[in-house]
């Protein structure tokens, strides 16, 4: 009974990675009704346990205003090139906060757990454009269409996506003049993803590359000469020749061609990626910078009501 609700348990969890976003979760969640039917009666209750632990982050959802970011904003070690807190422009998030990422000096390599750091807007259906931003990230075919990423989307549905089905950890490896980054999004596994404990014990998780998705693939972050700097995520969807490619795995050991040193487009169009604009960074002095003119136009949407998790 036990090797066979192993194999259920893989089964139900494996083929939804397979169906494209948004129209795995109604398998995710059928997958988890059937591993409640399928276990024993002895059993039925750990099970539910289980199931019932990979909606905690659910649980531990809080609430922030934009307009109180110095209070609970950039307080990590900012020990990554990107440093303090971002602005989300060309994709409806909100912020993320690189100050937690973790950074080898070694392999000049961030580790980022995406669920720990990026906070979303509370309100769906606002406009973003009317709002100052802009509409330049594509989320493939798998992904929203433009005209639904041109409006805050549920946070409820990226929760369920990243923080319940994925647990997601994104990798930046940087050149040597920590200019530009290779991007690649991996998947960790449930039990050494916080709010596990065992987070504790593995601060980088069990994670695996992530190539399924077209908007999975790798992609390049590339920064332009200012200070605090604008970072510029480019090829935001990479379409595979086939669907079949898609499953090729990514060769992270040997990298793939950068895209070359700082070049970004000097306008960005539907397509291209998107931006992320200092919000709250750290000053010479050690003191936090907050910046005004981006701070006035995240206040546009919904009030800066923002939902994230407590690091």
């Amino acid at each position: 009974m036990a090797a066979k609700l192993l194999l259920y348990a893989f089964l139900a969890h494996m083929v939804p990675k397979f169906v494209a976003f948004p129209f795995f979760i109604p398998f995710v969640l059928a997958s988890m009704g059937f591993l409640i039917y399928a276990a024993a009666k002895s059993t039925r209750y750990v099970v539910v346990a289980l199931i019932a632990f990979q909606f905690a982050p659910f649980a531990l959802t809080i609430n922030r205003e934009l307009s109180e970011i110095e209070s609970w904003g950039n307080k990590g070690a900012n020990a990554a090139p990107m440093k303090g807190v971002y602005l989300f422009n060309g994709l409806g998030a909100a912020t993320i906060d690189f100050s937690h990422c973790l950074w080898s000096e070694t392999t000049k390599v961030a580790y980022c757990h995406l669920p720990n750091v990026m906070a979303l807007y509370a309100e769906a259906g606002v406009d973003l454009e009317k709002a100052g931003f802009q509409v330049t990230a594509d989320g493939g075919s798998t992904g929203p269409t433009k005209e639904e990423m041109a409006k805050t989307l549920p946070w409820h549905m990226f929760w369920l996506f990243y923080h319940v089905v994925h647990h997601n950890r994104f990798d930046f490896y940087f050149n040597d003049d920590l200019t530009e980054a290779q991007v690649y999004e991996n998947v960790c596994l449930a039990l050494t993803a916080s709010p596990s404990p065992l987070a504790y014990l593995f601060p980088y998780g069990i994670c695996t590359t992530a190539t399924i998705y077209p908007m999975f693939r790798m992609s390049t972050m590339v920064r332009d000469s200012r200070e605090p700097p604008t970072w510029y995520r480019n090829t935001y969807s990479q379409r595979a020749e086939s669907i079949f490619r898609i499953y090729d795995g990514i060769q992270v050991s040997e990298k793939q061609k950068r895209a070359g040193g700082t070049v970004y487009p000097a306008k960005m169009v539907f397509g291209d990626g998107y931006r992320l604009e200092p919000l709250l960074t750290p000053g010479k002095d050690g003191r936090a910078v907050l910046h005004e003119v981006a701070l006035k136009k995240a206040l546009k949407v919904g009030g800066g009501k923002v939902v994230m998790r407590e690091y």
